[in-house]
């Protein structure tokens, strides 16, 4: 398994910084674009967004 380096990881995070561009890369390395850690990062955001979205609703519904 390829290791992400310092630097990948800073400009992943610079990327997902800068509205709309984000959107683009997290949809890109969600679908496998990537190394397997930035992929893995990029799915695991997805469910963190499904989980909190579930509990706004429920809250939101109380």
């Amino acid at each position: 398994m390829e290791t992400v380096t310092v630097w990948e990881w800073f400009f992943i995070l610079l990327f997902l910084s800068i509205p709309i561009v984000n959107i683009i890369v997290f949809i890109a390395f969600s679908c496998g674009v990537g190394k397997p850690g930035i992929v893995n990062f990029c799915r695991a955001c997805w469910i963190w967004f499904a989980v909190g979205l579930v509990l706004a609703l429920i809250f939101n519904a109380i």
